[in-house]
């Protein structure tokens, strides 16, 4: 798998989905940042779900915001980054809002 293998033992669905995430949103978002100024990104049901990560390295809304970040660093000119999460679920929305309190760079 990789590095973080231990993160999905019987989870292979999330490990499809945040491959996908891994290899192809930050490309993304670096083709639209060479054409606009900004990029909004939309995860619903955002869980977390069975996240074995303290850090929520094994969330997707951890690895989109790495992903974005990463873009925005490689563009020539200011690139604004809004984010929004949507969950459903109280227990979840809760992790969800304490980690993104930490994140000043991105709306």
């Amino acid at each position: 798998m990789n590095d973080h293998e231990e993160f999905y033992d019987g989870r292979e669905q999330t490990f499809v989905k945040h491959s996908v995430l891994k290899r192809y949103l930050q490309r993304f978002a670096f083709i639209i940042g060479s054409r606009w100024n900004s990029i909004t990104y939309v995860d619903c049901f955002s869980g977390p779900w069975n996240e074995r990560s303290e850090k929520f390295d094994d969330t997707s809304f951890a690895i989109a915001i790495e992903q974005l970040r990463t873009a925005r660093q490689q563009l020539s000119h200011e690139f604004r980054i809004r984010r929004f999460f949507i969950e459903r679920d109280r227990a979840a929305y809760t992790k969800l809002t304490e980690f993104t309190k930490g994140i000043t760079d991105i709306e």
